[in-house]
């Protein structure tokens, strides 16, 4: 009977560790990155800002709650706030993100402040989002230039 309970729990323990491992790598699937950017450093500045839209696929609200790139000392999230004939940005301390709906970082908005940075002239850069229990998503973000004038059709 003993060598059977501890057969017994042997199975159950192993069952939820090998759910518990499959509920993790869904987790950190469940979030999609589109649309991404960074826009370039104004000459003689080291902060800027990136853009992106994130989707939660899953069926549990996530909660992002840091970021880090190899080009960026630090990285925060940020919220332009309107009031008093007055727009101001404001470090935001988490960004919920609830099961099955997007959330844009766009200009203007909420975004990611990037500061201390320094390019290693790539033209695309790493971002990693660590999150409450939802993993962690990385993606790539190209680096656009947004004094650049768009090319003009070509004459011959």
């Amino acid at each position: 009977m003993k060598k059977f309970a501890f057969s017994f729990a042997f199975v159950v323990v192993s069952v939820w560790a090998l759910l518990n491992l499959a509920a993790q790598h869904k987790s950190a699937n469940q979030l999609a990155v589109d649309n991404a950017y960074i826009r370039a450093v104004v000459p003689g500045q080291n902060t800027t800002a990136a853009f992106f839209t994130i989707t939660n696929r899953g069926e549990v609200d996530c909660v992002l709650l840091s970021a880090e790139s190899p080009m960026a000392e630090r990285i925060e999230f940020h919220r332009h706030q309107h009031g008093q004939n007055m727009v101001k940005m404001r470090p935001v301390d988490r960004v919920e993100v609830p099961a099955g709906k997007t959330v844009s970082f766009k200009p203007g908005g909420l975004h990611l402040m990037l500061f201390g940075v320094t390019f290693n002239d790539d033209e695309v850069e790493q971002i990693r989002i660590h999150t409450d229990h939802c993993g962690a998503v990385s993606f790539s973000a190209p680096v656009k230039d947004m004094l650049a004038k768009p090319m003009q059709g070509m004459h011959h």
